[in-house]
């Protein structure tokens, strides 16, 4: 070899290019999922707008939105929760998207899918008890639409097992939050009855005794939406 010449870059290489921007599995070689395609990244905008969206009017709570979209409005704290998770989804996104990297988008899309299908549960228990708000429709398409590109996403980047990577302690940090999500996040949203459910009989006030306000029943919507 002459010390003028060019080393053409290896055939992988160039295949990898060409899957990544057309966001396809080139013939005959593996899908090297280092960089997010132009198309793939404007699919991520669909739940970044959602999260976006759905996030911003949990976090407003007002109550004469509330009102309009058929709730009572009387739980801020609980909307602005459910707001604030959500809003963080779509914040994570948008860097994702920013970075470009399939690396820095893969747990994040993973998490929108995991969130967007308990979505879907809660909107399907609303439904099934017959009190579902036209909203909760808008948010079961979205949810439904969110799934399906996320799924895609993770099923046309295929991630080889390797060594761990990650310090222990991220690992156990990690593990607690799980926890925590589970105890905080599920339990509260499981379709058992509450203590005192909307349907409850308010008892009468002794004399002396102040009468007790009837608190409606906070939309599952509110907690699982992106």
């Amino acid at each position: 070899m002459s010390p003028g010449a060019r080393i053409a870059p290896p055939p992988v290489a160039r295949r990898s290019i060409a899957a990544n921007v057309l966001g396809r599995a080139p013939s005959g070689g593996p899908l090297v999922t280092s960089v997010l395609g132009r198309g793939e990244r404007a699919l991520l905008l669909v739940p970044l707008a959602g999260g976006a969206t759905f996030g911003a009017i949990s976090f407003l709570a007002l109550p004469s939105l509330a009102t309009l979209l058929g709730y009572a409005g009387t739980d801020t704290y609980i909307y602005r929760l459910g707001g604030a998770a959500t809003l963080g989804y779509a914040l994570a996104l948008g860097l994702a998207i920013r970075d470009g990297s399939w690396a820095a988008a893969r747990w994040v899309v993973l998490a929108t899918l995991v969130f967007n299908v308990i979505s879907i549960a809660a909107c399907a228990i609303d439904i099934a008890r017959g009190r579902a708000q036209p909203v909760v429709y808008v948010i079961l398409i979205a949810s439904v639409l969110i799934c399906a590109i996320t799924a895609t996403l993770l099923g046309r980047h295929n991630v080889t097992a390797g060594p761990a990577d990650v310090a222990p302690w991220i690992a156990w940090t990690t593990a607690v939050a799980t926890v925590a999500a589970a105890v905080f996040g599920i339990l509260p949203s499981s379709p058992g009855r509450s203590p005192r459910s909307p349907d409850t009989p308010v008892p009468t006030p002794s004399s002396g005794a102040r009468p007790e306000r009837r608190r409606s029943a906070t939309p599952r919507w509110a907690s699982a939406s992106s």
